[in-house]
């Protein structure tokens, strides 16, 4: 009965460690998930202060760019 219950024990290790491997993997895609909501987000601003600024300008303008970061400054 003993190694019975030995391989029972290593049965039950080897469980374990890949539920826990798997609860690893599971916490790292939320994290990556969450992170690239988070890009998503970003970019959308970054899209959106870029439509400002080209609304501000006609092709005629010449702009220096610290002129275009004052401009989205004052817009912010």
């Amino acid at each position: 009965m003993k190694g019975v219950d030995q391989r029972i024990d290593a049965t039950q290790k080897l469980r374990l460690s890949i539920r826990e491997w798997q609860q690893d993997r599971e916490e790292e895609i939320r994290d990556l998930r969450s992170d690239m909501a988070s890009m998503r987000a970003e970019l959308a601003a970054m899209r959106s202060e870029n439509d400002v600024l080209r609304r501000c300008l006609s092709p005629k303008d010449k702009i220096t760019a610290a002129d275009a970061v004052t401009m989205l400054r004052s817009v912010r």
